[in-house]
C-alpha cells in the first residue's frame, strides 16, 4: 500500500512538471541573442543600443558596471 501511494505520488508530481514545462515552452514567442530580440522564427523585433547624455558629475551615480559600458565620451559647451 505505501509502495502504491509513492507511486503515484512521483507519477503525479512528475505529470505536473511536465505540464508546467510544456506551458512554459509553448508560450514562450521571443528569444535575446546579443542585443537583438528576435522571434523563435529568427526574425528581429528589436535591435538598439541605449544612448543617453549625462553631465559629468552624475557618472559618479551611476551603476558599478555602467562605467566599463561607455564607449564615447563627447564634451561640449553651452554655446554649442
Amino acid at each position: 500500500m505505501l509502495c502504491a501511494s509513492v507511486a503515484v505520488l512521483v507519477l503525479t508530481i512528475a505529470c505536473i512538471g511536465g505540464m508546467t514545462y510544456g506551458i512554459v515552452a509553448a508560450s514562450k514567442d521571443t528569444k535575446v541573442e546579443g542585443c537583438a530580440l528576435l522571434t523563435v522564427h529568427e526574425e528581429p523585433l528589436s535591435v538598439s543600443t541605449n544612448e543617453v547624455s549625462i553631465p559629468l558629475g552624475a557618472i559618479v551615480f551611476l551603476p558599478l558596471d555602467a562605467p566599463g559600458k561607455i564607449a564615447n565620451i563627447h564634451f561640449s559647451s553651452a554655446s554649442g
